[in-house]
């Protein structure tokens, strides 16, 4: 006969239990009054009052989950939402579809959708060690990096360095990892288990000394090695070739995205070797991630005075070199907008990496707080352009029938209201 006493919780663990269930009623009440309220969408409020209550939220509410992660500098939030399509096709998935990737957000996604077994779970950068120890994923993938924010993200090789312990410490988790990043290949090498997938890396200046050993990398048609030690491109398991993927026993799948460039079409292969980690199909991953159509406003075309204008997010080097390479080519015009707030970094230093030579003769307005940083830029670059001090009135007094608008992250983020959130 069990004993009474035998079934009652321990005293600890019924008491973390009683905060979380006040934790996540608390903060879902913070989440709604913030929306109601016009602050926000209330997902960082929402985390933070939680872990006030229940410090311990994110690893309870991770409990009983099968989660991947997905992280880099560049495409994570977009790679999230393909990956968390695919993994709809089998099931109701957790995710932070709104992009906020540190604790207080990841917290807010998991309280709100508890009924979700699966998930798909973007994560900041610096965030990788907490996420690994507090949610238990069975699967990362590892995108790229390279310099973001210079203040808080400008030592890529440490960042690689602190992924790379996390997968030694934790051999249960399997990694997929872009083989054309030697950042990524270091950081993700010790994993116990590694798919290796060829999407390419257009930007490579971030990587150009060795993780490992400090000495020169070469680039070259056939991938990459390092001049001084062992470390040199993968073979991969699966490979971006135009547009199929192809995996090593010679299937291949297309892959014709909704959302434009190069760049997405490696974003539909990471999520589909990741969703397939957890079960899904590659075929049915693919599909359903390539019908992915906006993630939180980027891409989206909306009605601008006279104009309709498509909204584009670059916040690095690394993006605007892409985002410049997929807009349509001259005469079409664009608007660029710089920021140098929190969120960006307050070193807008990094413009002159960006290759805004490639601007050609296009038409061109730049605006934005440090809009003219960018005039001075775009002069070096000998790109002839306006400069609009006021955003408003540039975006007021647009007369093309179409524009790109290309924005960093709090000017973009400023667009998204100004439009009153209506994606």
């Amino acid at each position: 006969m069990v004993r009474e006493s035998a079934r009652r919780p321990a005293p600890r663990k019924s008491a973390e239990r009683a905060r979380l269930v006040a934790g996540v009623a608390a903060g879902r009440l913070a989440g709604v009054a913030s929306r109601r309220l016009g602050r926000g969408e209330g997902w960082v409020i929402s985390g933070k009052t939680c872990l006030a209550i229940a410090p311990d939220a994110a690893r309870q509410l991770a409990a009983g989950r099968r989660l991947a992660l997905v992280s880099g500098t560049n495409g994570k939030t977009t790679t999230t939402a393909m990956l968390a399509a695919a993994l709809a096709t089998r099931a109701e998935v957790v995710s932070n579809r709104t992009g906020a990737n540190v604790t207080e957000g990841i917290v807010a996604a998991l309280l709100e959708q508890r009924g979700a077994k699966i998930g798909a779970i973007e994560v900041d950068e610096r965030f990788i060690p907490w996420a690994f120890d507090m949610l238990a994923p069975e699967v990362v993938a590892f995108l790229n990096l390279s310099r973001d924010q210079l203040s808080r993200l400008n030592e890529t090789r440490m960042i690689a360095q602190r992924w790379r312990e996390c997968v030694t410490e934790h051999p249960e988790i399997e990694v997929v990892a872009n083989v054309d990043d030697p950042l990524i290949v270091f950081a993700a090498q010790p994993a116990a288990k590694v798919h290796w997938v060829a999407v390419g890396q257009p930007w490579t200046e971030d990587a150009i000394a060795c993780p490992q050993c400090q000495s020169v990398i070469e680039f070259g048609e056939e991938g990459w090695t390092c001049t001084g030690c062992e470390l040199s491109r993968p073979v991969p398991d699966v490979e971006l070739v135009a547009d199929r993927l192809v995996f090593r026993d010679g299937t291949d799948l297309e892959i014709d995205p909704a959302l434009p460039g190069e760049r997405n079409r490696a974003n539909v292969a990471i999520a589909a070797i990741t969703a397939g980690v957890l079960g899904v199909d590659p075929k049915e991953a693919v599909k359903a991630a390539v019908g992915v159509q906006g993630v939180a406003g980027r891409y989206r075309t909306v009605r601008v005075g006279n104009s309709w204008a498509r909204l584009l997010l670059a916040k690095n080097p690394a993006s605007w070199q892409e985002t410049l390479r997929f807009i349509p080519p001259p005469p079409e015009p664009v608007v660029l907008v710089l920021n140098a707030r929190d969120p960006d970094g307050h070193d807008p230093s990094w413009i002159y990496d960006v290759p805004f030579e490639e601007l050609g003769d296009r038409p061109v307005i730049c605006t934005g707080e440090r809009g003219s940083d960018l005039a001075v830029r775009l002069t070096y670059a000998g790109i002839e352009h306006e400069w609009g001090p006021n955003i408003d009135d540039v975006l007021d007094h647009l007369a093309w029938p179409v524009v790109d608008i290309i924005a960093n992250y709090s000017a973009f983020q400023d667009l998204r209201k100004r439009f009153g959130h209506v994606f």
